[in-house]
Formats: structure tokens, C-alpha cells, sequence
């Protein structure tokens, strides 16, 4: 369908005599709004054959799918029964009725396998690529990420699930934790479609069956289009006081003909929006928003999804803007992880008031770890990079935290607590790790679901003291190891060849360094292997 007939459908005055005619869902997709117009604008002109071949390309809740090319996927996820059923009943615990069948001739929709699809945002390949044309069709990347990785059983079963999404019109979700959102990235578990997309696969299929029952009568069902305009595309907000709740404004405005159904999704739970409204035909609302600011700190740029039924701009992100200027900061500049040499050391932690703030600390100490802590009035220049602030002058208090030489190699968590005479800031504390010598990060490693093939990875580290791997013993694993930050910190790959029991596993890994005081680290990997 053009997009002259969707222009054409924007300009004409729904027929229908009941008050509330059909209209495109909220959020659906172009491709899906764009088809649904067709059918009626076939019904409209009253060319049925045209109304029945553009009604095709419309979901079914029965769909039958077709795999080619699964000779390019690893020979363990060449029978893809599991995870289209995995995906079927993801979506059909919402949507009633919906069911899939595999077949090898006449397929609603077709998925096919490539083993490396072009790049997209971030300059990584994109998991998965939809094409247009009867029927629909899907290709699904074998390798992801860069450097490449094979998809796993819980990818496979994410973009598969994406795909009966996109069949149903869904369109592409901006927030990660459902299928519908793209993560060119390898991840280890499988997504599923929230409630949210499930209700719009509802709502699209209960359209397709009006537009199919109106086909079988010959007559158009009064399907309306709205129009979408923003006259502030980006929401600047502006310097705010970290902790306060602001409210602002965006003005929409439904140029179109039928009643524009709309919603805002935020990124975060800072952001109160309201509930789903209609915005008749050539008028404009204002909608009031609130966010609040007490877990932001700094410049923050978050977004705002706007889904409407506009069959061109279903979905539009609105950018929102705003900088939070902390009631204190309390910090170091080189950052929270201390590294400690053998003999000890000492670590400067500022704390620095806010505009307008005249409390003051009464009392400090240590929580959680072994040192002494004193403290006095300062003034001078200095960087703050969380604020990305060069070196301004500033006036506050400076905190000198002692560690001792008789701390164990590994790295702990400690705290700094400032008794301060505010009664609303009360006490205050500054979290940091205190890291001797060469360190396996992340505690144990969770490696879930392995199979012959199957990678991870974790980080060893000791910050601005470069040291050598000699080698790795790595158990069931080959383990392969690269240079992250200019040898002071690497990345240890494992990979699984195959050939050990099935089970639960918690191993060590051994890695053997060109460091006479460590020269073994180790680190736990725990999982189960398939």
C-alpha cells in the first residue's frame, strides 16, 4: 500500500453512524496499520478481489511457518520444534487462540537463517532482519556480537518469539527485559513478551477479524486514521534540584480525521505519565508529566515512547533532558575501587555542598573494613567526572582513609559514614572496594545451560599494575584470554568442547601469572552442564 492511500484515508470523514469506529491499535506497525488501510480502502472503493489480497497480508491467529536454511545453524539447534513452541505459548497465554504449525509449502510466515547479518546501531550486527513481501519472512543472524558468537538456545528462543511479534504487528520496543526489544548482543537467558505487547497482538487481531468479517459482507467497517504532530519533537527541562519531583509538558495534536488512540511508555519508573488516552480528529491536549530526580545526578538524557495509532508514526521517541545538581557530593575523583600496595595506603574522599547548603560533618568512620579515617576543612581545585566537571575551584572537606599493610590479598567492600548536623541529610556515606593484588571480578561466574559450544566470560584485574598471564588451566573449558587495558586487566574466555558428565558444576579456574607474590589466581565458574 501507498502512502498516498493512507493520505487518502487521513482526508476522509468516517462514514460510520456509531460514535467510536474502528482504528488503527496504538503501537502497532507501519507495515500492519499500512495493510489494514488497504483493506478498507479496497472495501471503500468496493473492489473485493483487492480487499482479500491485501487481507493476506494481515496476521492470522493460526499461522503456519516454514524454516529454510537451518543447515547453517550448529548441528544442536537444527531441530527448532522447542523454541517455536517456547515462543508460541509465550505469546498465547495472552492471546487466546493463538497457535503455530510448521510446514514445508504455503507458509504464513518464512524464518530463514544467515550466518552473519549487515551491521546496525553500534556498528554490530543486527540479531534479526525482517523483509517485506507475501509471506512474511524473517532471517535470523547464526553469529552475534563482536567478536562473533554463535546464538544460543535462549537467543534463538528470543528472536523467535520476536519474530511471531513482528508477525502480529508489534514493532520494536526501545526498553530491554521483553522480545521485542534488540539486543545485538550475546545474553544467556530468553526474553518473552510482556503483557503490554501481548495486549496489542489482542487488539491487531481483533481488527483483523472485523476487517475479515467485512470483507465477507462486501463492506467497509468505518476504519479511521489519525495524524500525529509534535510541535516540540525533545523535552529540555532544564538544571533541577536533585530530589525534587518536576513536572513538565508535552503538547500533542491529532491532525487526522478518526480519533487518535495514545499512550506514553517512560524508560524508568521516575517518570508519572498518564494513563492511555483519545484525542478526537484536528484537536490538540496538553499532557502533563512529572519526573523525579532523586536517583540522577548530573546531565541525564532519557526518552519517552509515544505510541499512537498514526499508521506513519506508531512510534515516536521523545527525548527528554535535564541536569541535577546534587544537595552534596561526596567522592573521589580517581574513582571508588582502592588499590592497595603492599605496604598500605592513603585515599582522599572530598565532600563538597550544594548551592545553597550550609550543613556541615560532625563525625566520621569506617564501616565493614580495617583502617582509620581523618578528616578537615579544604578548599581548591578539583575535577569532578561524574558531573563531567573539569578541575573548578571548590570549598568542603577532606576525608583521608588509611588502609593497612596486612590486608589480604583479594577485594573488599567498605564504606565511609559522615554523621552530619542536618537533620535531613543525617548520615551520609561514600561506598568503595579496597582491592589488593590481582583479582578474578564478579565473584563466581553463573554459566547456565552448557552445551558443546557454548562461551563465557569474566575479567581479571589489578587497576594500573600491569601483570602477564602464563596460562589458564581451565578444567572441562578452553580457556583463551586477551589484553583489555593495557595488560593490567583481561578478559578470560571459556569455551565448552564437549565430552563431560551432564550436571551441576562448581570449579575453579587456575590462572597462572608472571607475579612471584600471586603467581596463582583463581576463579569459580558454577552451572550446569546439558
Amino acid at each position: 500500500m501507498t502512502a498516498a492511500i493512507v493520505f487518502a484515508l487521513l482526508a476522509r470523514q468516517a462514514s460510520a453512524p456509531h460514535p467510536a469506529p474502528p482504528s488503527i491499535t496504538a503501537g502497532a506497525t507501519p507495515e500492519f496499520a499500512k495493510a489494514a488501510l488497504a483493506v478498507e480502502a479496497d472495501l471503500v472503493a468496493g473492489d473485493i478481489p483487492a480487499a482479500r489480497r491485501h487481507l493476506a497480508a494481515l496476521p492470522s491467529r493460526t499461522p503456519k511457518v516454514a524454516f529454510t536454511d537451518q543447515s547453517l545453524l550448529p548441528q544442536h539447534l537444527r531441530d527448532l520444534t522447542n523454541s517455536l513452541n517456547s515462543a508460541t505459548v509465550s505469546w498465547s497465554r495472552y492471546v487466546k487462540g493463538f497457535k503455530t504449525e510448521t510446514t514445508s509449502s504455503s507458509p504464513d510466515l518464512t524464518i530463514g537463517f544467515a550466518t552473519v547479518l549487515p551491521d546496525g546501531p553500534g556498528n554490530l550486527p543486527v540479531p534479526t532482519r525482517i523483509e517485506d513481501g507475501l509471506p512474511f519472512k524473517a532471517t535470523i543472524g547464526v553469529n552475534r556480537g563482536k567478536p562473533p558468537q554463535e546464538i544460543s538456545v535462549p537467543q534463538m528462543n528470543t528472536e523467535v518469539a520476536y519474530v511471531l511479534g513482528r508477525y502480529l504487528g508489534i514493532g520494536d520496543n526501545p526498553f530491554p527485559g521483553t522480545a521485542m526489544f534488540r539486543n545485538p548482543n550475546p545474553v544467556a537467558v530468553s526474553f518473552w513478551p510482556s503483557p503490554f505487547e501481548a495486549r496489542l497482538a489482542i487488539l491487531n487481531l481483533n481488527l483483523v477479524d472485523q476487517l475479515r468479517a467485512g470483507v465477507e459482507a462486501g463492506k467497509p467497517i468505518g476504519l479511521t486514521a489519525a495524524s500525529l504532530e509534535l510541535p516540540k519533537p525533545t523535552l529540555e527541562i532544564g538544571e533541577v534540584r536533585q530530589g525534587d519531583v518536576v513536572q513538565a509538558q508535552i503538547e500533542i495534536k491529532n491532525n487526522g480525521d478518526g480519533a487518535m488512540d495514545f499512550l506514553i511508555q517512560p524508560d524508568c519508573n521516575c517518570f508519572q505519565v498518564p494513563p492511555p488516552r483519545i484525542l478526537p480528529g484536528h484537536q490538540s491536549t496538553i499532557v502533563k508529566i512529572k519526573v523525579d530526580t532523586t536517583a540522577y545526578m548530573g546531565h541525564r538524557d532519557k526518552v519517552l515512547l509515544l505510541l499512537t495509532n498514526d499508521p506513519l508514526k506508531p512510534r515516536v521517541q521523545i527525548p527528554v533532558s535535564f541536569f541535577s545538581r546534587p544537595a552534596y557530593r561526596l567522592y573521589r575523583p580517581l574513582g571508588e575501587n582502592f588499590v592497595v600496595p603492599a605496604g598500605g595506603g592513603g585515599y582522599d574522599v572530598y565532600l563538597v555542598n550544594g548551592p545553597g547548603e550550609t550543613w556541615h560533618p560532625k563525625a566520621a568512620h569506617l564501616k565493614d573494613i580495617e583502617g582509620k579515617v581523618t578528616w578537615a576543612a579544604w578548599s581548591g581545585p578539583l575535577a569532578d567526572p561524574d558531573l563531567n566537571e573539569g578541575a573548578l575551584p571548590r570549598q568542603g572537606w577532606r576525608f583521608r582513609i588509611q588502609l593497612p599493610a596486612g590486608m589480604p590479598s583479594g577485594r573488599v567492600s567498605g564504606a565511609l559514614q559522615i554523621e552530619t548536623d542536618s537533620t535531613r541529610q543525617g548520615t551520609i556515606e561514600y561506598a568503595f572496594t579496597a582491592q589488593k593484588g590481582i583479582v578474578a571480578l564478579g565473584g563466581t561466574t553463573y554459566f547456565p545451560n552448557v552445551v558443546k559450544g557454548a562461551g563465557t566470560t569474566f575479567l581479571i584485574s589489578r587497576p594500573n599494575q600491569p601483570f602477564k598471564i602464563k596460562s589458564i588451566d581451565g578444567g572441562p573449558f578452553k580457556a583463551t584470554w586477551h589484553d583489555n587495558r593495557g595488560g593490567w586487566e583481561y578478559a578470560v574466555d571459556l569455551v565448552y568442547p564437549g565430552g563431560s558428565t551432564p550436571g551441576d558444576f562448581l570449579i575453579p579456574i587456575r590462572i597462572h601469572t608472571d607475579d612471584p607474590q600471586q603467581p596463582l589466581v583463581e576463579a569459580l565458574v558454577s552451572g550446569v552442564i546439558k
